[in-house]
């Protein structure tokens, strides 16, 4: 079982905690991408994988594992983990689980007005009468 997954022992697929959808030509862009198409989810017409498209999305998980779908543990599609893969996805791609620290250049950008009081945000300063 993956580190940090929900345990399960009855055969179920596993639910991670933490995962987010890419388009795969996000992820093709990284030099050491092996992408192992023989696991994306089977078509439910003829039971054959379904083929990897550039429209299609894949999910990197809080272990940086890639699936076709949103369980840790089906689907694999990539998971040859290394510290590049890990600086990829925080610099390229803006990834990284929750709970890892990050630096100013990963860390989500929260918008030109997030911190600052209300005579920085283009307000006059006067009560609006909104609060009580």
């Amino acid at each position: 079982m993956q580190p940090g997954a929900l345990s399960r022992n009855d055969g179920m697929p596993t639910v991670g905690r933490y995962c987010k959808a890419y388009p795969i030509q996000r992820l093709r862009e990284f030099e050491g991408w092996k992408e192992n198409a023989a696991n994306a989810r089977v078509n439910a017409e003829d039971t054959s994988p379904r083929l990897l498209t550039t429209d299609s999305f894949l999910y990197i998980h809080e272990n940086y594992v890639v699936t076709d779908g949103i369980y840790i543990d089906q689907n694999v599609i990539f998971d040859a983990i290394d510290e590049d893969w890990k600086r990829f996805c925080a610099e390229s791609l803006g990834f990284t689980p929750p709970g890892e620290d990050r630096d100013d250049s990963t860390a989500e950008d929260h918008g030109p007005n997030e911190g600052q009081n209300d005579e920085n945000q283009g307000g006059d300063g006067q009560d609006d009468g909104a609060s009580g």
